[in-house]
């Protein structure tokens, strides 16, 4: 029988330089400003969303504990509202009827990952928006910190976020991490110049929400720059390669994301003969929504808060819905001069597609967490508290940690925070 191959004591010198070599590299890459406080951010949420869902369980009367105390407590109080939908994609496809309108990308990762942790589904999603969700907090800071000159804004902005009050959606079994992921990456792709990265984020973004259609707005100001700038120069003198080649990068770019969903849609109607995604929300079997301009909703909600005359399943969304699109509404406003003019129209796109979608009765639905995509405005906040006194600082800190604590408890304990 032949004895299995020894390394020479140079190979293993060589091959134990290489180990240091990359336990070093990992270790100066843990230690980044940017890494380290997005990695904090991520644990420090997790950490805190998970003993809240763990507490609602053990508290609430109306909750049954679950039978196997350690991983139910850990991941059981996550599974309401849009959750089940992804896990019954996750394992058996789109066979029912409204699955169309939830997008792909997030239900096959969970699929893949659950039947890694053989079957374990409902884990799977929690660890991919965890995961995701170190994704969004990196990329928020590296996004800050090329567009503000305030020092310690990137910082200030992440615990922004973090401390949102319906940031648990990043730790819950939604889309939420998985697509700011990618629309922040792609933000960061275009504010560099790297196209193609931009075009494969804006397709990541696209399948995982609609909300990821919005990212082609991002380059139409570079596209119109560059169109004026031939203008400026007369026709006769211009370099057609040059701007063949000028358009070509915004352009993919721009167009990936509605391509990549037009053939989601194509799937969906010839390969699966299912009813396009937004069917199901305008049905009456479905649900039975309708649009209506950017801000007839919020008015709605405001009405019904003045008359005390919230239909009961809704609880706190409305004046959550209502206070955030207000909130955001003025954000914007104060972004004008802050932001790029293309993260600028996404944003201000996002907050429209937040308001569009209402109720029979008018009123807004899940506005505060479709707000989320417009996370690049924590820059206003971020700066503001990078600037500010200790005591204020400490006093937005107190107030973020309690709201989300709040609606955490009311998310995981089944009210409708959606």
């Amino acid at each position: 029988m032949k004895a299995p191959p020894t390394l020479l004591p140079q190979q293993r010198t060589v091959s134990r330089l290489a180990v240091r070599e990359r336990l070093g590299g990992a270790a100066a890459w843990i230690g980044r400003a940017d890494v380290r406080t997005a990695l904090a951010a991520t644990l420090g949420l997790r950490f805190l969303c998970s003993l809240i869902a763990a507490l609602a369980v053990v508290t609430s009367p109306g909750v049954p504990h679950p039978a196997n105390p350690l991983t139910a407590y850990l991941s059981w109080p996550w599974l309401h509202w849009d959750t089940a939908w992804y896990l019954e994609i996750a394992q058996h496809g789109y066979t029912l009827y409204g699955s169309t309108a939830f997008l792909p990308l997030y239900p096959l990762l969970t699929h893949a990952l659950g039947v890694a942790l053989g079957d374990h589904f409902l884990l799977a999603a929690l660890v991919i928006s965890t995961f995701a969700s170190f994704g969004v907090f990196l990329c928020l800071y590296r996004l800050i910190e090329k567009l503000s000159p305030v020092p310690q804004a990137a910082r200030w902005a992440l615990l922004v976020a973090a401390l949102l009050p319906v940031s648990f959606f990043l730790m819950a079994g939604y889309t939420e991490a998985l697509f700011l992921w990618a629309a922040l990456g792609a933000l960061l792709a275009f504010l560099e110049g790297r196209w193609a990265r931009m075009a494969l984020l804006a397709i990541v973004a696209t399948l995982t929400r609609h909300q990821g259609l919005l990212l082609s707005l991002v380059v139409v100001p570079t596209l119109a720059s560059i169109l004026l700038d031939c203008l400026a120069l007369g026709w006769k003198q211009i370099s057609w390669r040059a701007v063949v080649a000028s358009l070509r990068g915004p352009l993919v770019a721009g167009m990936a994301g509605p391509l990549a969903y037009l053939g989601w849609l194509l799937v969906v109607g010839l390969l699966l003969h299912a009813p396009l995604p937004w069917e199901p929300l305008t049905a009456a079997n479905g649900w039975n929504l309708h649009t209506a301009w950017p801000g007839v909703g919020v008015l709605a909600d405001l009405a019904a808060l003045a008359r005390q005359d919230i239909p009961s399943p809704l609880g706190l969304s409305v004046p959550l819905d209502a206070l955030a699109a207000i909130l955001a509404g003025i954000t914007i406003l104060a972004a004008i001069r802050r932001l790029p003019m293309g993260i600028l129209l996404y944003v201000s796109a996002c907050w429209c597609l937040a308001l569009v979608k209402v109720q029979p009765e008018g009123l807004t639905i899940s506005a505060a967490r479709y707000l989320l995509s417009a996370l690049p405005l924590a820059i206003l906040p971020g700066e503001l508290l990078a600037r500010s006194r200790a005591l204020l600082r400490l006093l937005w800190v107190i107030l973020g940690s309690l709201l989300l604590f709040f609606l955490t408890w009311e998310f995981t304990s089944g009210g409708w925070i959606n």
